[in-house]
């Protein structure tokens, strides 16, 4: 079905397979890698292993897998295409805006985006600010204690003795 899946696959396309966190033998190698360069696809994400990761590693194509073996996928496996699926935990639905880098990779439904833009427009103004405290403590001292009272306050409000 992953060989189907990528005949399928349009450019720019990122292809997920749940492979149920499988380890014993790669779902993906590296003629499929070419099968979805060849595609235009712009990665995949497997909730399983890889092999030929020297291949994989040449750049062209991001790939997040659990790990790599040395063992060939097998071609007997049961499979769905374009159906929702859980993949190492994260919902992942056809048509989602898949997005990785080294930290991980997130899924996005489309009509989310708009409220999401807000969200993450937000939450790094938030961290610039903290950034921009945190490298002034390390020349104002009384800046870490208010550091230290506000994580007591917050420890205190869950109940947690200080």
């Amino acid at each position: 079905m992953i060989h189907k899946a990528l005949t399928l696959a349009r450019p720019g396309d990122v292809l997920v397979v749940d492979g149920s966190g499988e380890l014993s033998h790669a779902l993906v190698g590296g003629l499929m890698r070419l099968a979805a360069l060849a595609r235009g696809s712009a990665g995949l994400v497997v909730d399983g292993v890889i092999r030929d990761v020297e291949e994989w590693a040449e750049g062209e194509l991001p790939v997040f897998a659990r790990g790599h073996s040395h063992r060939r996928p097998g071609k007997d496996g049961p499979g769905e295409i374009n159906v929702p699926i859980i993949c190492a935990g994260l919902a992942v639905a056809p048509g989602d805006l898949v997005l990785g880098d080294a930290d991980g990779v997130v899924a996005i439904s489309p009509g989310s985006l708009p409220e999401l833009l807000a969200q993450v427009r937000a939450k790094r103004a938030q961290e610039e600010q903290q950034q921009q405290h945190h490298l002034a403590s390390r020349t104002d001292p009384s800046l870490l204690a208010r550091d230290d009272e506000r994580v007591d306050a917050m420890l205190r409000a869950k109940g947690c003795p200080v």
